[in-house]
């Protein structure tokens, strides 16, 4: 990534720096939503079960002129993609390049194209695609006496699942973090420089 890295502190805490620049100060709570605050005032939701798009400067306004010129572009079907940066540790799409031409997308009603970058362990897809493809091959043959609409309902179910764990095998990876120097007391320290409230997380 351009300049980026992930920093944890106390288990909980996720600081992203940009160039040594904070960019992004997050903290999960498992019993609630937790937030995720960026200098867009970006906050997430991890309840909502969604893949985020998270900007982390402000959004350009519909009408600045490099946005005009994506519109354009959007609707002629030329629009550039998006670019980001899947981010285990906040289950979100961090936009690195493009806020105009997703500011121009969304200005249109226009689907934007997103391209995600994420970190893939080889051998952690390896061990993934045989542990579904043997699920797969175990289940099948537990069903084969079945007949008519049991089996193929129980066939679609089955090739939908494998499908399905095959993709996420070769699109899942962890984002590699380090630990903040200065831990938790450095977090909340970045967090106060930047008036970032974080007592809702």
């Amino acid at each position: 990534m351009p300049g980026l890295r992930m920093w944890t502190a106390g288990g909980d805490r996720i600081l992203l720096t940009q160039t040594d620049r904070p960019v992004l100060i997050a903290r999960s709570d498992p019993f609630g939503p937790g937030c995720a605050l960026t200098d867009a005032e970006g906050e997430l939701d991890w309840f909502g079960m969604k893949v985020h798009l998270l900007p982390l400067r402000p959004m350009p306004s519909s009408d600045e002129a490099r946005v005009k010129a994506y519109r354009k572009l959007a609707l002629e079907g030329l629009l550039p993609p998006v670019l980001t940066w899947w981010v285990t540790g906040l289950q979100s799409l961090v936009v690195i390049d493009g806020l105009a031409r997703l500011a121009a997308a969304w200005a249109e009603d226009i689907p934007a194209i997103v391209l995600a970058l994420v970190e893939v362990d080889p051998a952690r897809v390896d061990a993934d695609v045989d542990q579904a493809v043997a699920f797969y091959e175990q289940t099948t043959h537990g069903i084969r006496n079945l007949t008519g609409d049991r089996a193929d309902r129980a066939h679609t179910y089955l090739s939908r699942h494998l499908a399905e764990a095959l993709e996420a095998a070769q699109t899942r990876g962890i984002t590699r973090a380090w630990p903040l120097p200065g831990g938790i007391a450095q977090w909340q320290a970045v967090a106060d420089a930047h008036g970032w409230d974080t007592s809702s997380g």
